[in-house]
């Protein structure tokens, strides 16, 4: 009888793994919460996928892209207080974490220790998916750093909010508003990427990335599925 329940408690699992188009799901609430996402580079395609769980003080993101894993920390404010950066191909282990007004990273990068310290004097958000609250109060303009811990660097971004766009996501209509992110100072008339959130909840859905030098190719992402992870009971408390 636990074998057995245990297996449709897997096939729940899955079940809610592989629904695409179902409700939306709204993340950074109460509940576990799949995003999957579509991305392009010219004529490479891949996929990324972010798990969102509540916990005690805020909330544990997990993504998955291309074989390397991150897990941000945030408090209940989705300010990131931690990053985590594993690539097992490379061996590369490192950890990004908040300590007062600056950022240490720390771990190994290409078989050797890392160690740095980094001074930075506003929000860190260590996803682009934490500008929710950014989104939904309708600010104009918000500055915040973004940490890239395989590059040993921290950004300051500055995103601008644009028009309101009607975008067909996931094959149903999306209300969304349009950001574009730019760096402060005349760097910023040279380098930008457009990113579009959901009215409805500030979910991302839609993304127009310059990932490097201006004329670098665009990378461009869509949200293909979203979908709330039923609550599990632990194996021990199974009859």
């Amino acid at each position: 009888m636990r074998n057995l329940l245990c297996v449709c408690i897997l096939s729940l699992v899955c079940c809610a793994l592989c629904a695409i188009g179902a409700t939306p799901a709204t993340a950074f609430g109460g509940a576990s919460v799949r995003l999957v996402y579509a991305e392009r580079t010219g004529d490479t395609s891949s996929s990324k996928e972010y798990l969102i769980d509540k916990t005690a003080n805020g909330y544990r993101i997990q993504l998955f892209n291309q074989g390397i894993k991150r897990v941000i920390v945030t408090d209940h404010k989705l300010n990131t207080l931690l990053e985590d950066y594993d690539n097992p191909a490379k061996g590369d282990t490192l950890t990004f974490r908040r300590e007062g007004r600056s950022l240490r990273l720390t771990g190994t990068l290409d078989g050797k220790p890392m160690d740095k310290g980094f001074e930075v004097d506003g929000l860190w958000f260590g996803s682009v998916l934490l500008l929710r609250d950014v989104v939904l109060t309708g600010q104009q303009e918000s500055e915040f750093y973004m940490t890239k811990p395989e590059e040993e660097r921290v950004v300051k971004l500055v995103a601008l909010r644009q028009e309101t766009e009607t975008l067909t996501i996931a094959g149903a209509p999306c209300e969304a508003v349009k950001y574009k992110y730019t760096v402060p100072g005349i760097q910023g008339l040279f380098w930008k990427s457009y990113y579009w959130y959901r009215l409805s909840d500030g979910l991302l859905v839609k993304t127009e990335e310059t990932r490097g030098l201006p004329g670098t190719q665009k990378v461009h992402s869509e949200l293909i599925a979203e979908s709330v992870l039923p609550e599990l009971p632990l194996v021990a408390q199974l009859p």
